[in-house]
């Protein structure tokens, strides 16, 4: 698993409230992503990366959703998403970027660096 499709699942598990199953990817393939993460978290530090712009994270997101959407095996599920979608992009408070990247770095690392709770 690459840290990139590790990022749109966690963003999905996020958004559909799906914690449980969250870190259950992250107990199961966290270690195929444990170096490039921590690498990502260290380059968030540079002062280079102030602005939050170099990550689109909300176009991702959308996007992330959009395919998700499409996937669905048929089209009461595809408009059951829609909807739930829709609902919550309305409720959803915004953070930054980089916040975003912090607090899942936070809950992840213990994660990855065997934090008894998540075991």
């Amino acid at each position: 698993m690459t840290l990139g499709d590790m990022e749109r699942l966690t963003y999905l598990t996020e958004f559909f409230e799906l914690e449980n199953y969250g870190i259950a990817l992250w107990k199961e393939f966290g270690d195929d992503v444990k170096e490039p993460f921590e690498a990502m978290m260290k380059m968030l530090d540079e002062p280079e990366c102030i602005e939050d712009r170099w990550l689109d994270d909300e176009a991702k997101g959308e996007k992330w959703l959009l395919e998700f959407q499409e996937l669905a095996l048929t089209e009461e599920y595809r408009e059951w998403i829609r909807n739930y979608i829709d609902k919550n992009m309305k409720k959803r408070i915004t953070i930054s970027d980089r916040s975003r990247l912090r607090l899942r770095g936070l809950l992840f690392s213990g994660l990855l660096g065997g934090d008894k709770r998540w075991k």
